[in-house]
Order: structure tokens, then sequence, then C-alpha cells
């Protein structure tokens, strides 16, 4: 049940779910926080390996004292700090670059307002396996690093051409319900 539901449960009733010893609902708060886990060491500046040994590392704490959590409502800031506090330690045992503090070299490659933003991405593409697929699929097409243009978007999707920009803002304000609902 829990894994073919995942993306309807709340990140309260993962948590409970966990801590029962539910094994589907550790996957599924798993694969919900992975992106975000492995974005901060990518954004810190390390390579694929030290990203995945970091992503190890903090998939085991949260295992280790999901428990001690006060507040599931801040659970990705939770993890997000976790997973900077373990790039700042992996930092600390690499040689630094002629900067003498690990965590100064940390903090230029991850400024506060990356951790923010990082966050809201993860929120974002939660926001985003909320909406029907046809406005994923349009919104994917639309908002990729290479967008595609209306006319290969209409012909992929089977829409005309002409209704691309009232479903693009049919969807977006779908999206921004859901990340207005995920986010308080």
């Amino acid at each position: 049940m829990w894994k073919r539901d995942w993306k309807e449960r709340s990140d309260n009733e993962l948590v409970a779910a966990c801590l029962t010893g539910e094994a589907a609902a550790w996957e599924a708060l798993i694969l919900r926080y992975q992106r975000l886990i492995f974005h901060i060491p990518l954004r810190m500046g390390f390579g694929q390996a030290d990203a995945e040994d970091i992503f190890q590392n903090v998939s085991l704490k949260l295992c280790l004292h999901l428990s001690e959590l006060r507040d599931t409502e801040r659970l990705a800031g939770w993890i997000a700090q976790v997973a900077r506090q373990e790039g700042l330690r992996l930092l600390r045992r690499k040689p630094t670059t002629g900067l003498e503090d690990a965590e100064a070299l940390a903090d230029a490659r991850l400024p506060e307002m990356n951790l923010l933003a990082a966050e809201q991405t993860h929120l974002v593409r939660l926001a985003l396996e909320h909406l029907p697929e046809k406005c994923q699929k349009l919104l994917g097409l639309l908002y990729a690093e290479e967008a595609a243009p209306y006319a290969d978007v209409s012909q992929q999707l089977g829409i005309p051409l002409g209704s691309i920009g009232p479903q693009r803002a049919r969807c977006l304000e779908r999206l921004k319900k859901k990340w207005e609902e995920l986010d308080s």
C-alpha cells in the first residue's frame, strides 16, 4: 500500500509509519527526499561519489534520529542541514584548496540562500509530482533546460497549438496551489 501511494502521504504520516517499522514508508521517505539530499553536496562542489557517500550518511542519520525529531513539518530543513553538515565533515577530512577553514570553503560554495533555494526546489518538485500527468509533461517540456518550442509540444502531447498557453497557465496555477499547501 505505501509504495503505491507514497506521494499522497504527508511527512507526518510517513514519519509515524517509519517509527512503527513500516519498511515501505522508509523507502517512500527516502525517495521523497533523495533529490534534496543529493543536491546539497553537488552544490557544495562535490562529485557524484562523494554525494553518494553523503547521501548514505544522511539516510543513516535519518534512520537513527528520526524518533528525536520534534517537528515533522521541518523535516526538509533538518535533512538539508544534516546534508550540509555531512558535506562539511567530508571537507574537513580532505585537504583544502588554500582556505584554512573547511567551513569557510563550504560557506563560499553554499551560502544559506542556496540552502533555502534547495529546499524550495524540493517543494516545487514535490508539488509537481502531485499534478496530473498531462500537466507534468506539459510543464516538463516547457520548462526544461532547453524548452521545447510550442510546435513540438503540440505535436508531442497532441494538443492544439493555441491551447498550450491557457493549459500552461492552469497547470502553473495548480502547481502554485499545491506548493503553497506543502510549504505551509
